[in-house]
């Protein structure tokens, strides 16, 4: 059998060869672990289950709280018998009993509904006591393990898997297109004065200090664009996950073969042709605030596609029909506008506003608060952001008739639609039949049908102008790429991070240029796309001498 490689399938950043010492040295249980085990009846590589790493990640995701917290107990998390025998043999009973405490007890969904839970699992006192030595209370520089238990020496070569994600027919990537660099230097100072900040908001949320003493940390959230008086995205839970994630990024910091200060960022393509961070702690899912401070002062600009994907719609209808969208254009111009008035008129939150326009966009249903997937009922993705409101089932009702019933939310709803049909018809399709797969240009395909298990059924509308949008945004992202080389430093789905100063007016033409070259070769559209771009140089906003008092005690390890 060959040797495991280094490739970003197969490690994971929080798997340290000091924690799996102190864990070896301690847990009776998990010494005795092999790093690999090999099936007896199938001796070859496909039958290598390595449980100790598996065992380590779960160790981990569990301790920073990536795991689902279970239904019953906050206290406790759901692990699937099916994920952990898939990753811990058959034998999972034994080997997850070494490092959880576990309650039992499962409760099966009723009738398409997910309304069933799992066993309860909580990490053993002494397992988590090691977790709280390693990560909080002696943050040191260290190694990380690869699957065969030997510390890597190596880094990888490629920011983005070779491998698609959720690919239904194209599993590979050429991956080595992609030429930015697969680790991002971070400021580590602000990396220890975000524990800080966290820390010091939690008290002042929580009463136990006043607000002239966090104001310094207001102010500096304002001048990024935050805002601490939203309470869903500043609440007391939410800081002590924020404070959490800090402190995670700030170990992965330590990493001696990604070096000191650095942080690995590795990506994979999913069928649209989107990159999407690896694993869990990337600068692309961080709250916005947190990774501006973390990549403050160190010459980076971000530059956002400003309505990318609106701006898209309107335009490529506009190039297919020779018509305008003109309520589509209205809330192009007055984004904030509309998005506040909504809020205002809604009682939606901002941020709720936000992610239901983005799904109104991907074609997202304003008639239906359930849909049936693989047989069950799924609350649709506009009932699911208004559920995060709030968990009474009566305000929720009349938050969602504010909403599907307000013109604005009417009027966009239509104009995606009519652009949808007329997108239809101009979409490349290939195969026939139940095989019928239309492709986007970025050259990704998607089948146009969907085997749920109990029916074969058309794909969704939002699923094939989602694929379709996307499409288009990648391949612009890609051109930037491609114009940047290696000053490109990390995507976002709408945006990106570089060390190249754009002027603006010359990115927009460059993307002109490269669209319309795109276009005419995708279909024979004679146009491009006019996308506004929105640049902010990320400057070190936590300046001043009352800074050097705070780094020199070192980060904050626990909230409160």
């Amino acid at each position: 059998m060959k040797p495991f490689t280094t490739s970003i399938d197969t490690f994971n950043t929080n798997v340290r060869e000091d924690l799996i010492r102190e864990l070896d040295n301690n847990i009776g249980g998990f010494r005795d672990i092999k790093w690999r085990s090999v099936s007896k009846r199938f001796k070859n590589e496909r039958s290598v289950k390595t449980i100790k790493y598996e065992l380590a990640i779960l160790i981990t995701d569990c301790y920073w709280g990536h795991e689902l917290k279970h239904k019953k107990d906050e206290r406790y998390y759901s692990l699937y018998y099916e994920k952990l025998k898939s990753r811990l043999g058959k034998d999972y009973r034994k080997v997850i009993d070494t490092c959880f405490d576990i309650k039992h007890g499962v409760s099966i969904s009723s009738f398409r509904k997910k309304d069933g839970y799992t066993q309860k699992y909580r990490l053993k006192k002494d397992v988590k006591e090691i977790c709280d030595k390693i990560f909080r209370k002696d943050i040191r520089q260290h190694s990380i393990i690869d699957r065969s238990g030997t510390i890597m020496t190596d880094w990888v070569d490629y920011a983005v898997s070779n491998s698609n994600e959720k690919g239904e027919f194209q599993k590979k990537v050429n991956n080595k297109r992609y030429k930015f660099k697969p680790k991002v230097l971070l400021n580590k100072v602000n990396g220890t004065l975000l524990t800080h900040m966290f820390s010091d908001l939690y008290k002042w949320r929580t009463g136990r200090t006043s607000k002239n003493k966090v104001q310094k940390w207001i102010d500096i959230i304002e001048s990024i664009g935050g805002d601490v008086e939203d309470k869903r995205r500043w609440s007391d839970d939410r800081l002590v996950e924020l404070h959490t994630s800090s402190l995670e990024v700030y170990n992965k910091m330590m990493t001696d073969v990604i070096g000191v200060g650095y942080i690995g960022q590795t990506y994979k393509e999913r069928n649209t042709g989107r990159l999407y961070a690896s694993g869990f702690g990337s600068l692309q899912g961080m709250m916005r605030e947190q990774r501006r401070i973390l990549m403050g002062g160190l010459g980076y600009y971000e530059y956002d596609m400003t309505n990318a994907h609106y701006t898209i719609l309107e335009q490529y209808y506009r190039m297919l029909s020779g018509k305008k969208l003109n309520r589509i254009r209205k809330y192009i111009k007055n984004t904030k506008g509309y998005r506040l008035r909504l809020e205002k008129e809604t009682g939606i939150d901002y941020e709720g506003i936000k992610q239901i326009l983005i799904s109104l966009i991907y074609g997202s249903g304003i008639t239906h608060r359930h849909t049936f997937l693989n047989g069950r009922s799924e609350p649709s993705g506009i009932y699911k952001t208004i559920s995060k409101q709030t968990q009474n089932k009566s305000e929720i009702e009349i938050l969602w008739s504010n909403l599907v019933n307000h013109q604005i939310v009417i009027d966009l709803h239509t104009e995606v639609d009519i652009a949808y049909k007329l997108i239809r018809q101009s979409w490349i399709e290939t195969g026939s039949g139940k095989g019928r797969r239309m492709k986007n240009m970025f050259n990704k395909t998607t089948g146009l049908m969907v085997d749920d298990g109990n029916e074969i059924r058309n794909k969704s509308k939002g699923q094939l102008l989602s694929h379709f949008l996307q499409g288009i945004e990648s391949r612009i992202l890609f051109g930037i790429m491609i114009e940047e080389h290696y000053s490109f430093v990390m995507p976002h789905h709408d945006g990106w991070v570089s060390k190249f100063n754009w002027d603006t007016k010359k990115l927009n033409q460059l993307i002109q240029m490269d669209t319309r070259k795109m276009l005419y070769d995708y279909n024979g559209i004679k146009g491009s796309f006019d996308i506004q771009i929105k640049k902010v140089e990320m400057t070190d906003i936590l300046v001043g001498d009352w800074t050097e008092k705070l780094v020199s005690k070192g980060v904050v390890d626990t909230i409160g």
